[in-house]
């Protein structure tokens, strides 16, 4: 059999990556992607000369601004993340790390329709209620996030994830393209309608992730390359050339 089965979590065909063979687990069409290494060597994080990626400055504001993650924060198992107070993420934000022509509105939209990620539930019935093994990364529920009382309806309770989109893998970003340009590509954007945070939880424990991004590799090109990224948005602005 090309599949084996473990829970909703599933061993997928194995699939080369640069001469070795590695076994993704999956659920449904999502396949988890963070044992992958940089394919793309040569390739930039961000294009040069331009400013950086909408997803390139999503990725630093979740990986190097623990002062913001009352505001927006990974979610423990490091898979997807949340907006907790979108009122403030907004106002304070936006401007600051996205640039001030950006709405929360068109935020949301960006991130679903033009970058692919996938947008699912918090809500109680998705808490995950099995123990967890000797074997298993300890991975706190996403319960014990901070209360998220002051979020506006439309984000009260919701997650995003994509498969390149993992804390402590900066590399990954690389291979995210704009669904419009996707055709222009060899990569594959799927999304799986049945995933759940349970299911991501679940995955966390399997294969965990860095516990927070900087636990993972320093001497990691694309980490080195992100915090320069970082820093030069925090003293230029994030509409300024790279």
């Amino acid at each position: 059999s090309d599949e084996i089965v473990t829970s909703s979590i599933v061993t997928s065909k194995p699939l080369p990556v640069n001469g070795a063979d590695t076994i993704p687990l999956s659920i449904g069409s999502y396949i988890d992607r963070s044992q992958e290494p940089d394919t793309l060597p040569n390739t930039h994080i961000t294009t040069p000369n331009r400013c950086a990626s909408f997803v390139v400055k999503l990725y630093a504001v979740l990986s190097y601004h623990p002062e913001l993650s009352h505001v927006i924060t990974w979610l423990p198992h490091g898979r997807s993340w949340t907006i907790l107070d979108p009122a403030e993420f907004e106002v304070d934000v936006i401007p600051k790390h996205f640039g001030s022509g950006v709405s929360l509105v068109s935020f949301t939209k960006r991130i679903t329709n033009v970058w692919g990620f996938e947008r699912l539930s918090m809500d109680g019935n998705n808490n995950h209620a099995d123990g967890v093994s000797n074997n298993d990364a300890a991975v706190p529920s996403f319960s014990s996030l901070p209360s998220k009382k002051n979020a506006k309806n439309n984000l009260l309770h919701k997650s995003y994830c994509h498969e390149y989109f993992l804390r402590g893998k900066p590399h990954l970003l690389k291979k995210m393209v704009p669904i419009a340009d996707t055709k222009k590509t060899t990569i594959n954007i799927t999304t799986s309608k049945n995933l759940t945070e349970t299911d991501l939880e679940t995955l966390g424990r399997k294969v965990p992730l860095p516990a927070n991004s900087d636990d993972a590799d320093d001497e990691d090109e694309s980490v080195i390359v992100m915090k320069m990224i970082d820093g030069f948005i925090m003293e230029h602005g994030p509409t300024t050339r790279l």
